[in-house]
């Protein structure tokens, strides 16, 4: 799971909420409903961008700066 410290820290709160719910194993679908977006590729989108800023951040060599 993501760091918990870090989202709330770094992330928008519908972005935490998002990534909270995907790694309780929600549905994109389920994750859209609660968040009140239009549709599951909304939330899908939502959670992949949230974990692409986590991947940056904690990559290899990176320094987390950015």
């Amino acid at each position: 799971p993501a760091d918990d410290t870090c989202l709330k820290r770094h992330y928008p709160e519908d972005q935490q909420r998002a990534i909270e719910l995907w790694s309780q194993s929600e549905s994109f679908e389920d994750i859209a409903k609660t968040l009140g977006l239009k549709s599951s590729q909304a939330a899908e989108r939502m959670v992949r961008a949230a974990l692409e800023r986590l991947r940056r951040k904690y990559r290899p060599g990176d320094t987390g700066t950015s």
